[in-house]
């Protein structure tokens, strides 16, 4: 990220001590006017981001992104912990609901008793606002969860397919692969497939090496005739 201020701050000074640099560093100062912009955007990007990541952020950060600033404000502990067991019956809740229920319909009761809980926290009114704006987002909820099933079982279908012909040791080499390549063939014929049989040839082979092995190594220590 570069530190425009820093260098619009030093360019001031340098002209400061040299009246004969003075026009010249105004008239540098004035150009830098959309650099220092391009800067303060870069800095609200990277506090949105570490935001998404969980860090946390300054209250300059905060009063980048638009978030209040709760400097001086002290939660109380109990409150707290209240709030996140409210939280925690309220998902119970919705689970106990959503039994044998579908993804989609889970996903929407889960939604809605959450914010719900949210919306009744401290003994706030639930408005018709509030009520509008939980079912929709339920919805959405329930949405998002059907297309995902929806896809899982498609991705399962498929791979099912795919893997019909194939040995075991080919189907599980398969498996194993299926995150990292779109397609069983590719996978099948990856060098992480080939180094995978080699591992499951080794193996079989040591067992089949060391099992009669062991068989006379235990005569020999219970004396019996190997």
């Amino acid at each position: 990220m570069p530190n425009v201020r820093e260098f619009v701050d030093e360019v001031a000074r340098i002209a400061l001590l040299n009246p004969a640099l003075q026009k010249a560093g105004a008239q540098l100062i004035a150009s830098f006017g959309d650099p220092t912009k391009f800067e303060n955007s870069l800095k609200q990007v990277d506090a949105m981001l570490k935001l998404v990541r969980g860090q946390s952020i300054n209250s300059d950060d905060k009063g980048r992104i638009g978030l209040p600033d709760t400097r001086g404000r002290r939660s109380d502990p109990f409150e707290s912990q209240v709030n996140s067991v409210n939280k925690h019956i309220a998902a119970m809740q919705a689970d106990a609901a959503a039994v044998d229920a579908t993804a989609g319909e889970h996903a929407r009761l889960r939604t809605e008793a959450q914010l719900l809980e949210a919306a009744q926290r401290n003994g706030a009114e639930v408005t018709d606002a509030n009520r509008k704006r939980i079912a929709e987002l339920g919805q959405a909820a329930s949405d998002a969860a059907t297309a995902l099933a929806r896809a899982n079982v498609a991705s399962r279908i498929q791979f099912g397919q795919s893997t019909m012909f194939l040995t075991q040791q080919d189907v599980s080499i398969a498996r194993q692969l299926k995150d990292l390549y779109p397609d069983v063939a590719t996978a099948l014929g990856s060098v992480e497939a080939a180094q995978l049989r080699m591992n499951s040839n080794i193996s079989q082979l040591s067992q089949s090496t060391l099992t009669p092995i062991n068989g006379d190594l235990t005569e020999i220590r219970t004396g019996d005739d190997a």
